[in-house]
């Protein structure tokens, strides 16, 4: 479970998968509708086994760290 901007607490089950998005080395995106109130998000699956298995902690700690901080109309934010 997560908890949101808001305060609201989402989680796996809180949106319907439309369609992938991109293919990445860390994971997949996707395009999800949040069921409650249909807005659409980007979500980002990354698998913790492989994130484990391949040392990438801190590369994805960094990628979170980064997105947390920028501002781009072409950069989705945290």
């Amino acid at each position: 479970m997560i908890m949101s901007s808001t305060g609201e607490s989402v989680n796996e089950a809180s949106f319907e998968i439309l369609k992938v998005l991109g293919k990445g080395f860390f994971g997949n995106v996707f395009l999800a509708e949040k069921k409650d109130d249909k807005k659409l998000y980007a979500l980002k699956v990354i698998s913790k086994v492989d994130v484990i298995k391949k040392k990438f902690l801190e590369s994805i700690k960094n990628e979170k760290k980064i997105l947390e901080q920028i501002q781009h109309p072409f950069v989705v934010s945290m």
